[in-house]
């Protein structure tokens, strides 16, 4: 699945909304992060390591002690901290910000997506799928729009070649009510409209049958569960077990909650599945690692310096996915360090919080 960055550029250390999207500034700097553990999610195995990035790229990875470097490269001490794939926002939809501290213009927008983007990014989450980006379109409720509007909305999808979210079958009353306004099941409405030709994930779909999801999975295997808005909304969950034997390659989102903790939403995802389902089998914390950091296992040689850096305590586990995913949460996230450049550098806890305090205020005039 595409990764999207969050489109900032840093100026005088605050993080602001880039005049040209996709392009960020950088600066060309080496720097050595040492006494690391670096964590390898698939074999679910960790090893003491240096790391050197340069110019926004992972230059080498060696044993702990035998990187050598010159006398102008940054160093950091890590003291034995994880360093992992940052986290992945498949499908952020939030405004609850603005449902209690609503703004109006752009003025209004603009602090919103500074307190969204710093939330994210201070608890490990630098890319996400938002439909705020140019490249996509979400389908939902469809009762409220007649057949040709979604003819155009189809046409437009597959004419400008955008990722559509299709966020739908999240509750039986959906169900029922597509059915009767559209004379025919909403899997087979998407599929006479020419949704399912298009590029597209599927968000939700909490009440499909197996049926149902064999249909979708004959076009294509994205799927994108929101687990923490199912909860505030009631809907039962997903399960993932039959999108895993169907091919399925599923992702996390936040969807509309505002101010997600990734390790909250694995922990709750396994949680949900086991009991749920009564299956311990259908999901381990391997697989709920591998959802939530796009499907990238470990850092490697030659990609881009994207990793974060976790917080490594004496546990009751030996296995390391099970510390991140039952031990951890957003707190414990010391750095998330994007295309090379440490983020906490420009974006601190306090911003966020003063930034939601102006909001609070403006509101009030």
């Amino acid at each position: 699945m595409k990764n999207n960055i969050i489109k900032l550029t840093p100026a005088n250390k605050k993080w602001e909304l880039s005049d040209k999207p996709g392009e960020i500034s950088t600066i060309a700097r080496k720097m050595v992060f040492a006494n690391a553990t670096l964590v390898d999610i698939l074999q679910n195995s960790t090893k003491n390591v240096d790391i050197l990035v340069e110019n926004g790229k992972v230059a080498e990875i060696v044993p702990r002690g035998k990187l050598k470097v010159d006398g102008g490269t940054e160093s950091f001490n890590l003291y034995k901290a994880y360093v992992l794939p940052p986290f992945f926002d498949a499908c952020k939809l939030h405004r609850n910000i603005f449902d209690e501290y609503p703004m109006e213009g752009e003025k209004g927008q603009r602090l919103f997506e500074e307190v969204s983007s710093m939330d994210m990014l201070l608890s490990g989450v630098t890319s996400c799928l938002t439909t705020e980006q140019d490249d996509c379109l979400i389908l939902q409720n469809l009762c409220q729009m007649d057949e040709g509007q979604l003819s155009e909305l189809s046409n437009k999808v597959a004419k400008e070649n955008k990722l559509l979210f299709l966020k739908v079958g999240q509750t039986l009353e959906e169900l029922g009510s597509v059915d009767k306004t559209f004379g025919k099941p909403l899997p087979q409405m998407l599929e006479d409209f020419g949704f399912l030709d298009r590029k597209w994930a599927l968000v939700g779909g909490n009440c499909f049958e197996k049926d149902d999801l064999q249909l979708f999975s004959q076009y294509g295997n994205k799927f994108i569960i929101c687990p923490a808005e199912d909860a505030q909304f009631g809907r039962r969950p997903i399960n993932l077990k039959t999108l895993k034997n169907l091919g399925f390659d599923i992702r996390l989102g936040s969807g509309g909650v505002f101010g997600v903790d990734f390790f909250a939403l694995m922990r709750q995802v396994l949680s949900t599945q086991w009991q749920f389902f009564e299956d311990c089998n259908s999901i381990s914390e391997k697989d709920a690692l591998m959802m939530a950091t796009d499907n990238f296992s470990t850092l490697e040689v030659g990609m881009q310096a994207n990793f974060i850096v976790v917080k490594n305590i004496p546990s009751l586990y030996k296995s390391v996915s099970k510390q991140l995913v039952w031990e951890k949460h957003k707190d414990d996230v010391l750095l998330t360090v994007w295309d090379g450049k440490i983020m906490q550098e420009y974006i601190q806890i306090e911003d966020q919080l003063k930034t939601i305090e102006e909001i609070k205020r403006r509101n009030k005039k």
